[in-house]
This record gives structure tokens, sequence and C-alpha cells, in this order.
């Protein structure tokens, strides 16, 4: 639910530009029969998935009629039974949620809360017969929490497990980032620390009107360095001076740069931050820029870029740039499929073997006579760090998840001097995340909403989609 309000309560070139290669054959990921996770009506949610080392997966979606955020699992990856009780403390449940699963297999859930826009954390130990609520993450006016689970605190011998989040309306004031680290498995959270520093790009960039919004949270499971991923607009004084050359915008963000924080501890003043890739003129993403490490350390980031700037979303490209360990340096953008005709929406992320990714959108087709239709669909990348990276393309969904043009996707219905605001407070826009991840097979399995109640063929609901055939992303 990346900025939208809760109205209930430049760069160094490392790699060239490459075109999408159409796939075919064998060589192709192919997947079964979607499978139902949830009813939900409106198909209004924004699932995540976890694998856990015994290999159950976990999700997190949405009652259909509480809303509240509810956690499924399913030992094959497949068939999904929902937990016997829930996470506590729920009392106006948003589509902001995530979920991890520790080495112990700890399940931790968070979820963005309307009454006072905090965080509700919990986990559960037996399979979702008892949670216990986490401490440590219910701040007020916060915004899209994202967690990701690290190596052992060398103190505690426990999982660490961090979470990024941003301020929310306080950001027209002051805007920032934080991440708050858990180093005993998600019972307890520190403080939130904030990653872009006062003075820097970064910082700048973020300030006035919520210029920006965290996007994802990733850890080198070998070194334990954490990457935090976040964008923002910018002009040559910044966010400021963005909403004063341009629109003041808030919820809806015309982001034009995606950053990149990184820490070895997520400790006070350990963060450093570069500059991923920047767009400008052109939008990266209506949605998030999503992140994944591989087993080398490689960091990956993917989005799409509109062909237009703000407010027009249409003809987004898929892309991603990488960076070796530490993120210092980051690539030229790799194009893996085109925006035409209509565009693309909402990248997520999966890394597998060293220099190997997969990345699941949604892709825009026309339809004579009504709105375009947007199904999932997968990019294979192997080589993904070298001069010609081989990508191959797969369906996972045929069936529509929207039927709607590329702006009602990201949310730009309004015009006039007072657009920027009216985008993030009163356009309906489609859902903006949802979850991908490797069974204990190297299977991809991809949860996902569907919300096109009104086109032909259509499905509303949680789904997920699991391959059962073609190369396995662990295999380069």
């Amino acid at each position: 639910m990346r900025r939208r309000v809760l109205l209930s309560a430049a760069v160094a070139g490392l790699s060239t530009l490459v075109p999408s290669v159409a796939g075919a054959g064998p060589s192709v990921a192919h997947f079964g029969r979607p499978m139902l996770v949830a009813t939900m009506p409106s198909g209004w949610t924004e699932p995540r998935v976890a694998v856990a080392p015994d290999g159950t997966a976990w999700t997190v979606t949405n009652d259909a009629h509480t809303g509240d955020a509810i956690v499924l699992s399913a030992r094959d990856g497949r068939h999904w039974t929902r937990t016997p009780n829930e996470l506590p403390g729920q009392t106006a449940p948003s589509v902001d949620t995530d979920i991890v699963v520790t080495r112990t297999g700890r399940v931790i859930v968070t979820e963005l809360d309307g009454a006072s826009l905090r965080f509700v954390t919990g986990y559960t130990d037996d399979r979702g017969r008892t949670w216990t609520a986490s401490t440590g993450t219910s701040y007020a006016d916060t915004d899209r929490p994202w967690l990701a689970v690290g190596p052992n605190d060398p103190t505690t011998h426990q999982p660490r497990v961090y979470l990024l989040f941003h301020n929310l309306f306080s950001g027209a004031a002051g805007h920032e980032m934080f991440v708050a680290t858990s180093v005993d498995g998600g019972a307890t959270f520190g403080p939130p620390v904030p990653i872009a520093l006062p003075g820097s790009q970064a910082f700048l960039d973020l300030q006035c009107a919520d210029s920006g919004a965290p996007s994802a949270v990733a850890v080198d499971q070998r070194s334990g360095r954490i990457y935090a991923v976040f964008g923002t607009r910018s002009s040559l004084a910044g966010g400021c001076g963005a909403s004063a050359t341009g629109t003041f915008e808030i919820n809806v963000v015309g982001e034009t740069r995606v950053w990149v924080a990184t820490s070895t501890d997520g400790s006070a003043g350990s963060w450093t931050d570069s500059l991923a890739y920047d767009a400008a003129p052109d939008t990266l993403s209506a949605s998030f820029e999503s992140a994944a490490v591989d087993p080398a350390g490689t960091v990956y980031v993917a989005f799409a870029q509109t062909a237009h700037p703000y407010p027009d979303f249409s003809k987004a490209a898929i892309r991603y740039v990488w960076a070796r360990p530490g993120g210092a340096r980051w690539s030229a953008p790799v194009t893996v499929t085109s925006g035409s005709p209509v565009g693309t929406y909402d990248p997520t992320l999966v890394a597998g073997a060293p220099g190997s990714i997969a990345v699941a959108y949604y892709q825009g087709t026309p339809a004579q006579g009504s709105a375009p239709r947007w199904s999932l669909r997968l990019a294979t990348v192997r080589r993904a760090t070298g001069p010609s990276a081989r990508i191959t393309h797969a369906v996972i969904d045929r069936r529509p998840s929207y039927a709607q043009t590329a702006n009602d996707m990201g949310g730009s219905c309004a015009s006039g001097p007072l657009a920027g605001a009216e985008n993030g407070l009163q356009c309906s826009r489609a859902n903006d995340d949802f979850g991908i991840a490797l069974d204990r097979d190297c299977r991809l399995l991809v949860i996902y909403p569907s919300v096109a109640n009104r086109a032909p063929g259509a499905a509303p609901g949680t789904w997920s989609a699991r391959q059962d055939g073609g190369p396995r992303l662990c295999r380069g």
C-alpha cells in the first residue's frame, strides 16, 4: 500500500544495456495451475511469502471480511491452510504486511495498522497455534514495513532481524528512512536508526512532502551486510526543490532516483548510501524497487522505468542494476523487457545461483474496446552481471489480474495545481506489492493478488503459482 494514505483512521557503468530476449522451449520456466490461497472478493491485498528451512511455505495476506492480516502455510507450496490463530494487536489492519522465517523456523509477521499508523509485529514458534507480540516496533506515523533476516548475532547467537520503514505525514517537515534491529530473532527490536544522513544528497532528496518510500531490505547471508533500498525524487535542491519547481506530492510520488544504504550491522552511524540509478526525467516505478542478494554477495535492484515524466506511468520497462559486495559502484541498467505497448508494473525480484535472478511483474496488453489487461509474467536472467545477459520469459498466470490504464495502475487520476496531493489522497490504484521466493528444491513460488473482477476470465483473490518445469534458478 505504498504512498496511499489510510483514510480509515552519475552512475558508473559496469554492464551494457541489453534488449529483452524472448525465450522458448525447455529453457523457460513453467508454472503449474494457479492455486487459490484466500478468497478476496475485492482482491485488495498485498501478500508476501517466505520459505522455512523445513520446506514449508508461509504467506501473509488479508481476511476477506475483517481485513485482518492472516497467515497461511503450505507444506507442498500449493495447498494452503490458515493458522489456528492470528497476529495479536490488530485494530485497523492494512495491506502493508511482510513475513520472514528464521533458521529456527520462527515465523515473524508485521502489519501497518491504521491505529496511529503503527506496526503490529509478532511471531510464532508453533505454526500459528500461539503468537507473541514483538516489542519495539509500535511507533506512530510510520509507513510501509519491510523485514529481512540475517545471520546469527555474534553475542546472542540468535538470528538478526531487520525492519525498514519511513515516517509518513511528518515527512513533509522532516523525512527519513529508518532500520530497527532485533538480535533475538524478532522478539524485541532496538531503537530505529536513520539511514540517510542529514546533509547527504539522499537525505536532501527525501525532504518535503513524503518524497519517496522504502522499497526493500535484503541481507548478504555470508557477511551479514544489510542493504536498504528507497526511492526519491530530486532536483538541484533535492525533494524540496522538486516540490517548488514541480508539484507538491504526497503518498503517490514521482520518484526519479533509487538509493541503496548499506551497513555491516545496522548500528547508528554505520550506514553509507550510494545512488544506484537516476532515471530523471522519467519516473522509477509506480510501485516498489525490489532487491535481492545472490550467494556471491552481488546485490540487485529491479524497477519499472516509465517512458515519460510523472504523472504519466505508461510504457514502463523492467530494468535492473547490480553491484558487487558493498554496493559502492552500480552497473548501468539492464533492460529485461520493454514497456510497449502498454507498460509493466510492480517487479518483484529473487536471486538464485551467483549471477542468476528472476523477476516477476505485471504486463499490460491492449484490450479492444476496454481498459488494458494486466497479467503476471516472469523473466529469468542468467549471466546477470556479464556483458550480455541471457534473458528468457514465461507466463505465470494468463488470467487478467487488473483491467485499467497504466495511469490508473499508478494512482494518477488528478490534474491541475493540486494534482500531486490529490493523486496520493483521492485516486485509487493497483496493489503494489506481492511475494516471490525459492522453495527448498529451488522452484520459484509466487504469491500475488488478482483484482480484475469485471474482466473476463479473472478470479479475484490471493493466488499462488509454483514452478513445475524448466531450469531452476539455483543452477547457474
